[in-house]
């Protein structure tokens, strides 16, 4: 079948097969050939939902630009805007990413539209780590959006508080309200999954991203089961560093321009060679750096910063800098702390005690009484 002059028959049935690529150049030629408005604008919104689930994030910004070009209405301006936004942030550009869905928000007539645009701004302003925004936004009442979508920024809030047990009984909340289809379960066996690896639970954690990534498979979320699936090897680089193998998604990520699923590929396979005495782990562990910085993601900056440091490949300026930019993650900021005020014992002892304080309270809060033992030890030591 030939698709240079299709039918919107051909490029339908191309979508229903989830052909998407074929699908969205089909859609594509659609547009461009139809000379009804109408048809343009149908054809126009098909070829940017096509490139979207066919992870193909640039073509999907380019196929909004264009649609915008077709005196939509009101409405169909919003969806075009919501869906570059998502685009924007797989392609790790934040700030087009928040500026498309507070766009999509100002302009929908529609009260599920309006929901999900702020859904995404929540989700672009958890990437950034601009958390004043985040959690703000979800502190008033009433909100924008449902509440099984609320609820789920929520428990990431908590988690980020480190409410862990609050959060996770949010989370059970939402299978219960939702039931345990294959994106409901993705997503909360993913976040289950982080809070298990703040507390050490490194199976469990593997076994929730696994789960996470079968459920996003099953759904055809390709993205979405290569981010469970670096998450598990994350958690695997702690017990089973030789058992994870990421090359096939580290190259697929980057073909796509994904540089938010890229550089968590690259962490986690930078830590697992890392910590099997594999030299190739600093290069990817310092791309992962690079492309976070480049980012502006603040909070994911942190977290590899300071996880290089774990296995000796950062000084004391970058423990010090992954503290800052870890602040209001309290899962990870805590390990991070701890490790400087253990740095500083020496030299800065009244800076030191602050930060073991900090940590201490912290690991108090999120009931992981390992750490909270070690802390006790470092400020007895720093008290002596």
């Amino acid at each position: 079948m030939s698709v240079s002059q299709p039918s919107l028959a051909q490029a339908a049935a191309l979508e229903v097969g989830q052909r998407w690529e074929d699908a969205a150049r089909a859609w594509a030629a659609v547009r461009d050939q139809a000379e009804d408005l109408e048809r343009q604008r149908q054809a126009a919104g098909r070829c940017l939902s096509c490139w979207r689930r066919g992870d193909r994030p640039r073509l999907a910004v380019e196929a909004g630009r264009r649609a915008l070009e077709l005196e939509l209405d009101v409405a169909q301006t919003s969806m075009v805007h919501l869906s570059m936004a998502a685009a924007h942030a797989d392609l790790g550009e934040l700030r087009e990413a928040e500026g498309k869905a507070k766009t999509a928000l100002e302009v929908s007539p529609d009260e599920e539209q309006r929901s999900l645009a702020m859904d995404v701004l929540l989700g672009t302003w958890l990437e950034r780590g601009e958390l004043v925004a985040f959690i703000g936004s979800l502190a008033a009442e009433p909100g924008v959006g449902s509440s099984t979508t609320r609820e789920f920024r929520r428990a990431q809030r908590d988690r980020l508080a480190g409410r862990l047990d609050d959060a996770v009984m949010r989370l059970e909340w939402l299978e219960t309200e939702m039931g345990r289809t294959p994106p409901v379960r993705g997503t909360c066996a993913s976040e289950l999954g982080e809070i298990a690896l703040i507390r050490g639970e490194h199976e469990q954690a593997m076994a929730l991203f696994g789960e996470s990534a079968r459920a996003w498979e099953q759904a055809r979320r390709q993205t979405l089961r290569w981010g469970a699936e670096a998450a598990r090897g994350l958690a695997a680089s702690w017990i089973a560093p030789k058992s994870v193998g990421l090359d096939l998604g580290v190259a697929w990520a980057h073909r796509r321009g994904l540089v938010g699923l890229e550089l968590r590929l690259l962490l986690a396979r930078g830590l697992c060679a890392s910590r099997v005495g594999s030299e190739a782990g600093a290069g990817d562990l310092g791309r992962a750096q690079e492309l976070a910085d480049n980012m502006q993601a603040r909070l994911i900056a942190g977290r590899v910063r300071w996880l290089r440091c774990t296995v000796g490949l950062g000084d004391l300026r970058e423990l010090e800098q992954a503290v800052v930019e870890l602040t209001g993650d309290s899962g990870w900021w805590a390990p991070a702390a701890l490790a400087l005020a253990e740095a500083l014992a020496e030299d800065e002892r009244g800076r030191a005690f602050t930060l073991a304080t900090g940590a201490h309270s912290c690991f108090v809060g999120m009931h992981i009484v390992e750490q909270q033992d070690k802390a006790l030890l470092v400020l007895k030591g720093l008290s002596g």
